[in-house]
């Protein structure tokens, strides 16, 4: 948006200039009229004045329009200030905007890295908890497969034990039967042989043969 201020300021400037120097040529005439000395002194001081009048009159055109090509150079540079300003802070919008995205692309990704080591964490816990499960499974089928087979061994020995015992007791038993048949036999021998000797007359004694 131009300045309208700028644009007022030397036309004000100018017309003070002139009035100042209309009050200065008044006074001067009037000092020449009071002082008046002669009619062509007058008047030559009058054409002076009027001269003087229009040389400063052009010396302030001439700085007018100096002043006007400043003024226009002055607007010129400040629009192109202004666009320098809002291009600096568009450069400084986008630069914030750039760094706001990478500061959420850092906060995203430390979020997702937290995320991902927690959740990496809880599957390590679950992993161990489940080893730790199914070594402890391990451990109580192992004892429990341990125990049996124990418990096997100890029932398949006693068993061997109780038929080893049953069978000795059937050989002592076979013994003992055998050894009483046996004795029975003895028996009945002896007292079959007792009454073949109570039966039997004793032997007569055989004379020997006399010698002629």
């Amino acid at each position: 948006m131009p300045d309208t201020t700028s644009n007022h300021t030397p036309k004000k400037k100018r017309n003070l200039l002139v009035d100042l120097l209309v009050i200065m040529l008044v006074a001067a005439i009037v000092m020449a009229v009071i002082g008046f000395i002669g009619k062509d002194k007058a008047m030559k001081d009058v054409l002076d004045l009027t001269a003087k009048l229009g040389a400063a009159e052009e010396t302030i055109k001439t700085h007018e329009t100096s002043l006007d090509q400043n003024v226009q150079e002055l607007t010129a540079a400040k629009e192109s200030v202004t666009e320098k300003e809002n291009e600096l802070a568009e450069l400084q919008k986008a630069k914030d905007d750039m760094a706001a995205e990478l500061q959420k692309a850092k906060d995203d990704a430390t979020a997702e890295l937290q995320k991902a080591k927690d959740a990496a964490a809880v599957e390590l816990q679950n992993a161990k908890d489940a080893a730790a499960t199914e070594l402890q499974k391990a451990k109580d089928a192992a004892a429990a497969e341990l125990k049996k087979a124990k418990d096997d061994a100890a029932a398949e020995l006693k068993k061997a034990k109780d038929a080893a015992a049953a069978e000795l007791q059937a050989v002592k038993n076979a013994a003992a039967a055998k050894e009483k048949e046996l004795q029975a036999k003895v028996d009945e021998l002896t007292k079959q042989l007792a009454a073949l000797r109570s039966a039997t007359p004793a032997p007569t004694a055989t004379p020997k043969p006399t010698t002629p």
